[in-house]
């Protein structure tokens, strides 16, 4: 039997309201879906309501298209994801009922690297830092002022040009204290998922072994600063 034609013609009896979820969860147009899936706005619209089944391929691209695991499709239900971090800087500190696909995955990322980085300090005796957690949520803000200057060895009066030079020295403060500091505009190394700064702008993992900061690079130069400065806040 021939198994690509197989695939082209039996249907994938996927549930509609998992596709639908799954559309919104990665922000994408009905006909954006139907672009990356390569069906046409009406089919993706009858699939979503539930009227017709998707041959088994193009249910496969469809998932594709919308990062997420092709198995997902057949669930009785959408699955219920959290956001695996307590805190993150936002567009004047909102809070995000609903993450998106872009920062899910990000974050999920992220917290791989650190996690092996950690590990790999631990396995070669790295001590824990002193200085992270080493704040109360409550304390002054001249104290914890004081504490990251000291860390970071930074004068009060210190000045380094522009937005960006001033960023560039921060990370390297930081890189030198022993806090990874990450930037990225894009999920991973893919170019076509760009990163809302709409939705995040950095966030921060606060271990004692190796802390880490993200920031979203495609912020503006000042806010990026800002962000990186509010971070290390939190570590």
């Amino acid at each position: 039997p021939c198994v690509s034609c197989f695939a082209m013609t039996a249907t994938a009896k996927i549930n509609h309201d998992v596709l639908h979820w799954a559309r919104e969860r990665a922000r994408l147009t009905v006909d954006q879906l139907a672009k990356g899936a390569h069906a046409k706005p009406d089919q993706v619209l009858a699939w979503e309501d539930g009227e017709k089944l998707p041959p088994f391929r193009q249910a496969q691209a469809l998932a594709s298209a919308a990062h997420i695991p092709f198995g997902f499709l057949f669930l009785a239900r959408p699955p219920e994801e959290t956001l695996p971090l307590p805190d993150l800087r936002t567009v004047a500190g909102e809070s995000l009922s609903r993450p998106s696909v872009n920062l899910l995955d990000t974050v999920r990322l992220v917290l791989q690297k650190q996690s092996w980085y950690a590990e790999y300090l631990k396995e070669r005796g790295h001590a824990p830092l002193p200085f992270v957690a080493a704040f109360a949520v409550g304390a002054p803000v001249a104290a914890v002022v004081a504490g990251m200057r000291r860390v970071l060895g930074l004068a009060e009066d210190q000045r380094h040009g522009t937005w960006e030079e001033s960023f560039a020295a921060l990370v390297t403060a930081a890189d030198e204290a022993g806090i990874l500091v990450i930037r990225n505009g894009v999920v991973g190394n893919n170019t076509r998922r760009k990163l809302d700064v709409g939705e995040f702008r950095g966030f921060a993992v606060a271990d004692a072994l190796a802390p880490l900061v993200f920031i979203n690079s495609a912020d503006a130069p000042k806010a990026r600063l800002f962000t990186l400065a509010h971070e290390l806040a939190h570590i």
